[in-house]
């Protein structure tokens, strides 16, 4: 995949973060839940994959119809790149995990999403904190071939 798909992958994955962090940013009794929950779950599905494909890997094309099995491969996936992505704690997402279809099914409690869009938040971190590491390593590693 081109470093600009992976690009695209990430950029929707923000755009999403963003949309939910704007929603949470409410009265509490304003938020669309269920537009938060779908945001970050699309969130973290961006992110994943994107440092999946970053790493040369390809990952499920899209979501299946249990699109939760999706998420789970594509964490183990992360994981077998780099162990440390098994720290990320993804109970949040746990609730999701044993639907047959996800595509309808949100979560409504203010509480819950705002621990998925958190989850999202942690996710973005650690991927742009590994990318940027494994840039830096490469760039070190060409530069001592050089020398």
């Amino acid at each position: 995949m081109k470093t600009t798909d992976i690009d695209s992958l990430f950029q929707s994955a923000d755009n999403d973060l963003k949309s939910a962090g704007e929603e949470l940013c409410r009265p509490m009794e304003d938020v669309m839940c269920s537009a938060v929950c779908i945001k970050a779950r699309n969130s973290i599905y961006n992110y994943l994959r994107g440092y999946a494909l970053f790493n040369r890997h390809t990952p499920p094309q899209s979501p299946s119809v249990d699109e939760s099995r999706t998420y789970r491969d594509l964490i183990m996936e992360c994981i077998r790149f780099d162990k440390s992505f098994g720290d990320i704690p993804v109970y949040p997402l746990q609730c999701s995990w044993s639907l047959p279809d996800q595509k309808d099914v949100y979560c409504f409690s203010f509480y819950k999403v705002k621990e998925c869009y958190d989850l999202a938040l942690s996710i973005k971190e650690h991927v742009n904190g590994k990318i940027k590491s494994q840039k830096n390593n490469m760039n070190g590693l060409s530069h001592a071939g050089r020398k």
